[in-house]
């Protein structure tokens, strides 16, 4: 996200939410690396509860638990919040291993 949209595209009128929430037993909100995503574009939140997983993994996005984490949700500028966020253009898991899914489905957004 960071080098292959964001530094690609440094004049593109996007905003990326990141979420952050402990899952594993070395993360924690203290030792987090801020330094992935640095654009003026991202807008970090930390979801202790992690609230934002459950809430996705009960919309069936996550067949692996109760939790939905390293996943992406990408929304186009007509997205809107009614019963949840709509419409979703694309979405995956692992991060890095959908990275080219997410920079493909993203690309006609750039260039409008």
């Amino acid at each position: 996200m960071q080098h292959n949209i964001l530094e690609t595209n440094p004049d593109a009128d996007i905003a990326v939410y990141a979420i952050w929430f402990n899952m594993l037993a070395t993360d924690h909100r203290l030792t987090w690396d801020d330094g992935l995503l640095t654009d003026d574009r991202v807008i970090h939140f930390w979801d202790q509860e992690r609230e934002s997983g459950s809430w996705y993994a009960e919309q069936g996005f996550y067949p692996f638990g109760r939790i939905a984490w390293d996943i992406f949700f990408l929304y186009g500028p007509e997205a809107t919040w009614e019963e949840g966020p709509a419409p979703l253009i694309e979405s995956g898991f692992t991060i890095i291993n959908r990275g080219p899914d997410l920079r493909e489905a993203i690309l006609p957004l750039l260039e409008q």
